[in-house]
């Protein structure tokens, strides 16, 4: 079973999520959501790009395997990759308006001593990526360290899903 998370009406992310547009989501903390279960003080065990798309790997506490698939991405941001990487927190904000830390950690601002230009524009494109976000047209994937890997990714289509398999662990 797998749970979509797509920008209604835009098949920019491909004709494989059109069946899926009408479902509406919001913001899942882990088990805040019957459907995606939580991720706390399980793993993040793989990360894979490729052009606009990201694929996590992602181990809960039980040993379960999960992936999360990302589509349509145009901004990613993480740091601090380690053995390990345990998830203090997994969020999917859509349908919402998004934290703006969120949104300042992928869409860099200009130097400080940059002209109020640069700073106004900048300003307006955080703007318009939130207004994207509450419109559910993307999607903020946020992965929360309580040691190691620090993600976040801004993208138009998710799923979330089993894989069926168990780690060893």
């Amino acid at each position: 079973m797998s749970w979509y998370l797509n920008p209604i009406n835009d098949h920019s992310v491909g004709d494989a999520f059109a069946p899926f547009a009408d479902i509406a989501s919001d913001v899942y903390y882990g088990a805040m959501s019957c459907e995606i279960p939580t991720f706390h003080d399980g793993n993040l065990t793989g990360v894979s790009l490729a052009v606009q798309a990201v694929r996590l790997s992602l181990t809960r506490e039980n040993g379960e395997l999960w992936e999360v698939a990302l589509t349509g991405v145009t901004s990613l941001h993480m740091d601090d990759f380690r053995e390990g990487n345990i998830i203090g927190a997994f969020e999917i904000v859509r349908g919402l308006r998004p934290d703006r830390e969120l949104l300042e950690r992928l869409f860099r601002g200009p130097h400080s001593a940059a002209p109020s230009k640069y700073h106004q524009d900048h300003a307006r494109l955080l703007d318009a990526k939130a207004d994207q976000v509450e419109a559910g047209e993307a999607a903020i994937v946020s992965i929360t360290p309580s040691y190691g890997a620090d993600f976040v990714a801004y993208a138009k289509g998710v799923e979330v899903k089993p894989t069926g398999q168990t780690a060893f662990i």
